[in-house]
């Protein structure tokens, strides 16, 4: 029985109308519509419903299998990073009551280990063990049930759990494939992990099309990546700026083939007018689209898709744009509607939200409010950011009202990862701060005071443990103590640079030799710092996984070879990582003698001159360029 409004209702019947038709595939693997469908229903019947049901698996086939299966069980999936630290995971079972965790044969050895170290019993289901049918089950979701539970992070050191609703979720999925017109011709990515809601959009717009989803077998090589994109022939892409920025880079140096690209949806963070600049000189035919939409209020809120006429300076923040569908954005200041122009903050309406966070009543009481301009019960959500209207109605993003940053995409709470340090037991003291570099990456800094003595490598490493690597903090900066102001609070504005204190305590050795030398200026280049010395490691100049990844594609183009994150990171001095260069394989790569043609009143387009010159033709004046 199909209920647009619960999500694999609506992929079951795709699966009828197109079975055969492949619904996702990952590197050499595919899977058909009535394959998944069979393998998701094995799922499905062996577990109970209306429970929280873990997932740990990374992105893969076998992960949407699972996710489908748990859905038509009428439970609640909950999705563990394999990688998370142990107490990230204890946190999450412990919270949602989680008694049955669903792996594969590819991650139960871990799985068994970290629950073994965690002191857990719990059921674990193999997906290898389940047996596939091809009779859906019956419907036992209803419109406001739970549907999955995504952990956020939290300002009090503690994860926050939204619990998603079924109708909220088809809603979006469902606006989404309308406002694109995606059909089962659509190839679309799925580059979100698994443990952010975004990744629904990735699997749903696809599935419940008759589309097929591309999973990457990878994300952290760059070229890899540009070069998947392109040979998948891929039509619609969701990615965060901060991994589009250093996708255009390798766009900008290669040449790659993106002519079937027709849509690029960005989402996470705040895209720039020079990010559209240079995407649009390099493929005007692909569409940019900005979303906006906290995770309360269940994927994107506010759309905006973009024209090149918008740009009206590289440093502007594109505007957000209108409310989707059944939703309305409110600027209140001071609880009254904002004028034009007018800072205020975002307040969301919409019936299609989350039901709140899991046991955070009082919490959930303080985002979800009241709208003070009806005397009506009329619930808005709260979302710390400030924002303004334009004249036309759309909104413009400002900034945020507390300390909660985005992060490679990832909402950060400032509070949680100095909750982390402070439980440090060699740390008396810590703030926390970010800044924006000029690379328009969030840079997040850790100030402290030592209980007793440690080096930066031990703090690090006891971070592991505790937090997503993604939430370390890039410079650790020792201080006496801390700069006060008149009143007698922090001064944050006085506290040192981190750029201004590397080499305070240390020796500068200069790089030797052209290999050190050319690397010291990659690390340069990228970090945004004066000097590099040859011992100094990507991290203490305030590198972290994303900027890593634009590291080892520029080694990989200047000395054709190819180094990957794991190795990058065992070495990452220049000194180390030099040395890794200098003994590794070089790739062959294959050139191709230009000769220049012989003189003639006139030449054979190219491609790109071809379609300029029909773009003319279309439209009178038309102004490529």
């Amino acid at each position: 029985m199909i209920n647009k409004k619960i999500i694999h209702t609506v992929f079951e019947e795709r699966v009828q109308k197109n079975p055969e038709n492949i619904a996702i595939v990952y590197g050499e693997e595919q899977i058909t519509y009535r394959e998944l469908n069979s393998r998701a229903n094995g799922i499905g019947n062996v577990i109970d419903s209306e429970k929280y049901i873990a997932i740990f698996m990374p992105n893969s086939i076998d992960y949407v299998i699972t996710l489908l299966g748990i859905l038509k069980s009428g439970s609640i999936s909950v999705p563990i990073d394999v990688l998370a630290p142990n107490e990230r995971i204890l946190k999450i079972i412990t919270k949602a009551d989680i008694e049955t965790i669903i792996t594969n044969k590819a991650n139960i050895k871990n799985l068994k280990k970290i629950l073994k170290s965690l002191k857990l019993d719990r059921e674990i289901i193999l997906l290898e063990d389940t047996i596939s049918s091809e009779n859906n089950l019956a419907l036992k979701s209803k419109e406001d049930s739970s549907a999955y539970l995504m952990f956020t992070s939290g300002s009090t050191g503690e994860p926050k759990a939204i619990i998603g609703m079924q109708k909220s979720l088809s809603h979006f999925i469902h606006w989404e494939c309308k406002e694109f017109a995606i059909d089962e011709s659509f190839k679309i990515s799925q580059l979100a992990g698994v443990t952010f809601d975004v990744s629904l959009r990735d699997i749903f717009t696809a599935l419940i099309s008759g589309a097929t989803l591309y999973i990457p077998t990878q994300r952290t090589n760059i070229e890899y990546l540009a070069r998947w994109i392109s040979q998948s022939r891929l039509n619609l892409i969701h990615i965060v700026p901060s991994l589009f920025r250093l996708l255009l880079k390798e766009f900008e140096f290669n040449s790659y083939d993106l002519s079937e690209l027709k849509h690029i949806l960005l989402a996470g963070e705040a895209l720039y007018g020079s990010d559209v600049l240079a995407f649009n000189r390099l493929y005007p035919h692909i569409e940019l689209v900005n979303l906006y939409g906290p995770s309360e209020t269940t994927l994107a809120k506010i759309f905006n898709r973009i024209k090149i006429e918008d740009v009206t300076n590289q440093n502007m923040i594109m505007p957000l744009g209108q409310a989707i569908s059944n939703t309305a954005i409110l600027i209140l200041k001071n609880s009254k509607l904002a004028q034009v122009r007018q800072v205020g903050e975002i307040y969301i309406k919409t019936p299609f939200r989350s039901k709140g966070y899991l046991k955070e009543e009082k919490l959930s009481q303080e985002v979800f409010v009241q709208n003070p301009l009806s005397k009506k019960e009329d619930i808005l959500y709260k979302t710390g950011d400030m924002g303004r209207y334009k004249a036309d109605g759309t909104v413009e993003f400002v900034g945020r009202a507390d300390s909660q940053v985005k992060i490679n995409g990832i909402r950060v709470e400032l509070q949680e990862i100095e909750i982390a340090i402070k439980s440090y037991k060699k740390v008396e003291n810590a703030i926390i701060i970010s800044e924006m570099s000029p690379s328009k990456e969030i840079v997040v800094i850790c100030y402290y005071i030592e209980k007793s003595r440690f080096v930066q490598s031990d703090i690090r490493e006891y971070l592991v443990e505790v937090i997503p690597s993604y939430m370390i903090p890039n410079f650790f900066i020792k201080m006496e103590s801390f700069p006060l102001n008149f009143h007698g609070k922090i001064d944050k504005k006085s506290l040192p640079k981190p750029e201004d204190l590397i080499y305070l305590d240390r020796e500068f050795i200069e790089p030797q030799g052209e290999t050190q030398i050319e690397v010291a200026k990659i690390f340069s280049q990228i970090l945004r710092v004066d000097k590099v010395s040859a011992d100094i490691t990507f991290t203490q100049l305030g590198g972290n996984s994303l900027n890593s990844i634009s590291a080892t594609a520029k080694i990989s183009h200047q000395f054709s070879v190819q180094i990957n994150i794991k190795e990058f990171f065992e070495n990452q001095s220049v000194e180390k990582l030099s040395y890794l260069i200098d003994n590794a394989q070089r790739i062959e790569t294959a050139t191709v003698e230009i000769k220049p043609l012989a003189k003639s009143d006139d030449y054979a387009l190219s491609n790109s001159q071809r379609r300029l010159w029909v773009l003319d033709k279309l439209q009178e004046n038309f102004n490529s360029y």
